[in-house]
């Protein structure tokens, strides 16, 4: 069950695609070329009409994020520049950027404005209960502080209906978020579309790219336990979300170590009903990334298995469950890298590719290291990624976003 496919190069080398410009003929008002590099967190998406667009993101690590879309029309074989925005509102993007959305089974499409356009939460005022570290219980707040905007929309519906997703009430939030510098709803809806599932039973399932407190956290005396990663889960198509378990922190590294906590964890169910969580560590292995850890759960997460760390690096993992019962997930920084997992269970973890080769210095990254997958039938899929070492048509290395089909299978009926 070894995987091949077709590469296309988004820096034009290999497929008739736009180039992006080299970083040092990118415009000031681009941003300037950071760690991570200057065009970073790829995704892709496949819309309603059948076309598929990848979103690239510019400027850095950075918030506000500006954009760079591109469309396929052959399914992902050849691909054309389509814009350029700069906008902080997802929704003044036109057609077809602003297509990108969660696709239910009967066809309803779902979408979440991007993180740095959550309700606002102003307690000045309100008489609302105060928690340790300056946060108060999402519940206690006013009703059109409890949730994220929504837009919706029906099959063969052009407009959009603007709703509302009201989030659990038990949460703890803070008026400004310390990392993103706006409300702590922001993580949130960070990567909600990449890292929402629909569930075998129709349900959704979704995981933030940070630990949020619950309520459920507080010690007896008051204080904070330590912040997990929290799942939730809707069962009213993603207008309503309620706290479905949580994914412990790591406690098995030496205790000098720092960033014990769970980050960008990403959660797959598979054939037997196992919830498989992978995600990156806090520790020694560049970036903070520390390695890629997995624990599983067997009651649709309420309960977790030890940690286990598979691979050394693990930065911002990524999953995703093909028709044929076979898993995959990404690993990276620094490089970037594929496991596959066949066994039906989440046990077996192998066959693992390549895609961008770590660097031997650790801190010299060659890829941001945030990749997107999009599947394309029962066999096969799409994964695009950044490399910061492709000749550019003068022979220099510059830094190029992929798209690369793989087509997988079980060899001959083995596991």
């Amino acid at each position: 069950w070894a995987p091949q496919g077709k590469t296309a190069d988004i820096a034009g080398n290999r497929a008739k695609l736009a180039h992006l410009p080299h970083p040092s003929r990118v415009s000031k008002g681009f941003g300037q070329e950071g760690r991570w590099g200057q065009f970073m967190f790829p995704s892709i998406y496949k819309l309603r009409n059948g076309r598929l667009m990848t979103r690239v993101c510019v400027g850095g690590d950075a918030y506000p994020r500006n954009y760079l879309y591109y469309v396929s029309e052959d399914g992902g074989a050849n691909w054309q520049h389509f814009a350029s925005y700069d906008q902080n509102n997802q929704r003044a993007v036109e057609k077809p950027g602003s297509e990108i959305a969660l696709r239910l089974p009967d066809g309803e499409e779902l979408q979440v404005l991007e993180p740095w356009m959550p309700s606002e939460i102003r307690v000045a005022g309100l008489n609302v209960k105060s928690y340790p570290g300056g946060y108060h219980r999402l519940g206690d707040l006013p009703r059109d502080m409890q949730g994220v905007r929504l837009f919706t929309r029906k099959p063969g519906q052009e407009q959009w209906t603007e709703e509302r997703a009201y989030l659990d009430p038990d949460i703890l939030v803070k008026e400004k978020d310390p990392f993103f510098g706006s409300t702590s709803l922001a993580p949130l809806t960070m990567h909600w579309l990449s890292e929402n599932h629909i569930l075998k039973d129709g349900s959704l399932m979704t995981t933030f790219l940070r630990g949020v407190p619950m309520l459920s956290e507080l010690r007896p005396d008051g204080t904070l336990d330590q912040v997990s990663h929290p799942i939730m889960r809707s069962y009213d198509r993603g207008r309503t979300w309620k706290f479905q378990g949580a994914i412990p922190p790591c406690t098995f590294l030496p205790f000098w170590l720092p960033g014990k906590a769970t980050l960008r964890a990403h959660v797959l169910e598979f054939p037997n009903g196992n919830w498989v969580a992978a995600f990156r560590h806090g520790g020694m292995y560049s970036s903070g990334g520390g390695p890629l850890v997995i624990r599983k759960s067997s009651d649709q997460g309420k309960s977790w298995s030890e940690p286990k760390a598979i691979r050394v690096p693990g930065v911002n993992p990524l999953g995703l469950m093909l028709g044929n019962g076979i898993a995959v997930f990404s690993y990276n920084r620094p490089g970037v890298f594929l496991t596959f997992c066949a066994d039906g269970k989440g046990d077996l973890w192998g066959n693992d590719m390549t895609l961008v080769k770590g660097w031997r210095h650790q801190r010299n990254e060659n890829s941001c290291g945030n990749g997107c997958f999009l599947a394309t039938g029962p066999d096969r899929f799409i994964y695009v990624y950044t490399q910061w070492d492709v000749p550019d048509p003068w022979g220099q290395p510059r830094q190029a976003v992929i798209a690369q089909e793989f087509v997988v299978s079980k060899k001959d009926g083995r596991r």
